[in-house]
């Protein structure tokens, strides 16, 4: 389907994030946080497990680029703009 005919979609998620430091003699320096992040783009697939939304979409050159999968348990709200 052509992207222009897709839902737009705001999603907001949680993703991993390498902020645990570690002392071989002292043990944890920092803890490890999750990074809160919010994408935009064209819904492209949406299932029980996983969205897909294509971010990039080059008319002129019919192209599209960009796409992110987000895993459903990462999710923390979805809406359509």
């Amino acid at each position: 389907m052509h992207p222009s005919k897709l839902p737009i979609v705001e999603i907001a998620w949680v993703d991993a994030q390498p902020r645990a430091f570690y002392s071989l003699r002292g043990g944890i320096v920092a803890e490890a946080t999750v990074a809160d992040c919010v994408s935009v783009g064209y819904l492209v697939r949406s299932d029980r497990t996983e969205v897909t939304i294509l971010q990039s979409w080059h008319p002129d050159e019919d192209t599209a680029t960009d796409s992110i999968t987000i895993p459903r348990r990462a999710i923390k709200s979805m809406r359509r703009l």
